[in-house]
């Protein structure tokens, strides 16, 4: 197998260059990190990102290199004026895309261990190589891959290099979706400021001619005002509701399910089965897509329980579940480390969402018909005395617009 790989290897460095120019990697190699290149004047430089030069033959060598992976999957070898167009687009923010995510990864201090190299390889074999380890089925045989990735005698710069080029872009990624939170009001905020519009119309006063600082409008000069301007004291017609509130929330069953599946979970993981594996497929996380790793994570990024949990973890060890308030966690310690004092731990998570199933939605719904029927029967102030419910009455709403 490995004989094999060694003697295809000119094959698998160009499928793994054809593999970057899809992603930030197109620019690797187009010496984008110094602005420097074969540029001879100011007429060879198409724009600049944060002080780097793109050149006409940097990007000229990007888009070559999309338009002929464009024209291998066309049938007549091929392109259209739109796939052009497109190109021409794509090859310009793979060039930027790739500055900006160097220079981020630079300014954070992102650095690739051995150990985090080695995690990669095995719980995230790069496709390029995954088509050498077929069994007779076709398909990926993991067990094959880990038994060539153990053989001391076999030459793996070539797919260490790749992953040496890949895993700084899946940290910088991992750190980016630990930092966003965006709340509810946060949102409401964004919508309001680009939505609403307003319409003024003002007089000025010469105040500093009169002195007005002991005037009292009596109630008859303020009817007057009314009676001769009654357009700007009209609004739009509102209404109130009454209403009770019965929420969704998950109940001890709810929480016995959560806590079969995860505990199901971690016996596969105890036979032996991929992290990586089942957090692709059972996570709730947002790092379900990065095989469940986190990256460094401080202790303000995640439960206390987790953290006190890592603590008492060994590298490559596997937790019991871990209750939280929203949810269940299975976490498997990959790397600890200090800085600033600090400690940090870089880990691979399979979170489950505590929330209400299926038996109890339709419970609830089954409750609050039974709830309507007999506020229709009598009254809702009734039905809300019989049935222990508190009634909430919503701020004035006018007509078409969302209802606080």
């Amino acid at each position: 197998m490995m004989k094999q790989m060694r003697e295809n290897t000119k094959i698998i460095l160009w499928i793994v260059v054809v593999a970057f120019v899809v992603t930030i990697f197109a620019v690797w190699g187009l010496d984008l990190q110094t602005g420097g290149g074969p540029a001879t004047g100011q007429t060879n430089i198409l724009g600049k990102v944060n002080g780097i030069s793109i050149t006409r033959n940097q990007y000229q060598g990007v888009y070559d290199q999309l338009a002929a992976q464009y024209r291998s999957m066309s049938p007549d070898g091929r392109l259209t004026n739109i796939q052009r167009e497109m190109i021409w687009d794509q090859a310009w923010e793979n060039i930027v895309v790739g500055i900006l995510t160097d220079q981020q990864i630079e300014k954070l201090g992102i650095e690739v261990t051995d150990q985090e190299i080695i995690s990669y390889l095995r719980t995230s074999p790069p496709p390029e190589i995954r088509q050498y380890f077929q069994d007779e089925s076709g398909n990926f045989d993991y067990n094959a891959y880990l038994q060539a990735l153990s053989n001391p005698e076999a030459d793996w710069t070539g797919v260490e290099a790749l992953a040496r080029q890949r895993i700084p872009t899946l940290k910088l990624n991992q750190y980016l979706m630990t930092q966003i939170h965006v709340s509810n009001e946060e949102i409401t905020k964004a919508y309001e400021e680009s939505s609403t519009k307003l319409v003024v119309e003002y007089v000025s006063f010469p105040f500093a001619d009169e002195d007005v600082s002991n005037y009292t409008p009596t109630d008859e000069d303020i009817q007057v005002y009314y009676d001769e301007n009654p357009d700007e004291f009209r609004v739009n017609e509102r209404a109130i509701l009454d209403y009770v509130k019965i929420p969704i929330e998950a109940t001890s069953r709810d929480l016995e399910d959560i806590m079969f599946t995860i505990r199901s979970l971690r016996d596969q993981l105890l036979a032996g089965e991929e992290f990586a594996v089942l957090a692709n497929t059972y996570s709730e996380a947002p790092t379900a897509d990065q095989d469940g790793e986190t990256g460094f994570l401080t202790a303000s990024q995640r439960d206390a329980l987790v953290f006190e949990t890592l603590d008492g973890l060994e590298p490559e060890q596997v937790s019991d579940p871990i209750k939280t308030d929203e949810g269940i966690y299975l976490v498997k310690l990959l790397e600890a480390k200090t800085e600033e004092g600090e400690k940090q731990y870089n880990f691979q998570e399979i979170y489950l969402e505590l929330s209400a199933g299926s038996i109890t939605v339709d419970s609830l719904v089954a409750a609050a018909r039974e709830f309507q029927a007999r506020a229709a029967e009598t009254s809702l102030e009734k039905a809300a005395e019989e049935y222990g419910k508190t009634i909430e009455t919503t701020e004035p709403f006018v007509k078409d617009l969302p209802i606080a």
